[in-house]
């Protein structure tokens, strides 16, 4: 005999479970962006506690230049072990140490871009991210490819609420809203433009960015909207694409252009809470029933 409970929205949210493939190539696609990040400090011949720094708190231990290195080199080997999947939930939770705490170590240092990254890397950390696409499926080590799901709904907030608060402050800066921010930076940034000639002349104008940012508000607002619903998240997704590849070439942000496109890989992840239900079996707790994947057995794999 089977009893159904109807559950409210936040209970449904934690008891979800379903399938994590896509989670894994989330997980190679931040191992890249981890080793990116780091680069700058692998190749420096000055690190950063070797010029001026400030710690984000005082009884924070700052590193010894050799420890610093040493720290660089192994996150940058946790973000090539998270590209192959090699211990993956390991070299994830590593890589995400080791990210935040230098982030921490010196404030003059600091950028939302690494800030997004850090809260990407918390998110993955509590996915199992070892069950597809990875050395770890692969050799057998990893369990099959479901998982609790309440980590990406998290995640799917921290990513919308970015580009809704993005967008609502330049809303509210006259100068943001008539286009001279965004002239300014890409103007500092010219050099990078892939192009020249009169369309370089136009993306470069004054004019041109009074039509422009405007629009890129709105195409925020849109992209933050847009991917909570499933008729409009393809749409969403092709325009945020679009939208970072823009920003890339005229306005290089750090890692961001990369770490935004590979945090929509969380949209491609199902998951529907519209009618789970809880189910508990009289069989025991041996197994059990879940809305989202279907029976299940205390392993946590779908039957």
């Amino acid at each position: 005999m089977t009893a159904t409970v109807a559950m409210g929205p936040l209970e449904r949210v934690v008891v979800a479970h379903g399938s994590v493939r896509a989670i894994g190539l989330m997980r190679a696609a931040f191992g890249l962006i981890v080793i990116r990040h780091l680069w700058p400090d692998l190749t420096a011949n000055m690190l950063p506690v070797e010029r001026f720094h400030v710690p984000w708190w005082s009884w924070l231990p700052v590193p010894a230049p050799g420890v610093y290195r040493a720290l660089v080199i192994l996150g940058s080997l946790a973000g090539a072990a998270m590209v192959v999947g090699l211990r993956s939930r390991v070299a994830t939770a590593t890589a995400f140490a080791i990210v935040t705490y230098l982030l921490f170590v010196d404030m003059t240092g600091f950028a939302h871009n690494r800030a997004f990254l850090v809260w990407m890397l918390a998110g993955l950390t509590f996915l199992p991210t070892d069950r597809a696409f990875s050395l770890d499926a692969r050799l057998g080590r990893a369990r099959p490819a479901t998982g609790a799901l309440w980590p990406v709904f998290v995640l799917r907030v921290v990513v919308s609420t970015v580009y809704l608060t993005s967008s609502l402050t330049k809303l509210a800066n006259p100068d943001w809203r008539d286009g001279l921010v965004l002239w300014d930076r890409v103007n500092r940034y010219a050099h990078k433009i892939p192009f020249d000639g009169w369309a370089f002349d136009v993306v470069t104008s004054r004019g041109f960015h009074r039509v422009l940012a405007p629009s890129a508000i709105a195409v925020e607002i849109f992209i933050a909207l847009a991917l909570w619903h499933r008729r409009t998240r393809l749409a969403a997704i092709v325009v945020a694409v679009l939208f970072h590849a823009s920003i890339e070439v005229t306005a290089s942000v750090q890692t961001f252009s990369y770490s935004a496109i590979a945090a929509l890989l969380i949209w491609l992840v199902p998951l529907d809470l519209g009618g789970a239900q809880k189910t508990a079996l009289s069989a025991g707790p041996s197994s059990r029933t879940n809305a989202f994947t279907g029976p299940h057995t205390d392993d946590g794999a779908a039957t």
